[in-house]
């Protein structure tokens, strides 16, 4: 997979865990403690190289594993991961 694919997978398995939660990019940026802008950069691939400790903080706020948002899983997997 390359870096494209991967950015695009992240931002993809964010989307789908906010749609879970109910929630928006700025809410998420407010719970995440980040810049509501560079959460939209990074669910549109603007931002092709995210730090690693940025994607730590959305995956608090979204309660699930810093590894959900890296891995392919169906939609029924990605439901499990949440805690």
């Amino acid at each position: 997979m390359d870096r494209d694919e991967l950015v695009m997978l992240v931002a993809s398995n964010i989307q789908s865990a906010m749609q879970r939660r109910g929630t928006n990019p700025a809410e998420l940026a407010r719970a995440a403690g980040l810049n509501a802008t560079g959460i939209y950069d990074i669910l549109s691939g603007k931002s092709r190289s995210p730090r690693l400790d940025t994607i730590g903080k959305i995956a608090t706020a979204l309660h699930v594993p810093v590894a959900t948002l890296f891995e392919e899983k169906l939609e029924t997997d990605l439901r499990n991961d949440i805690y």
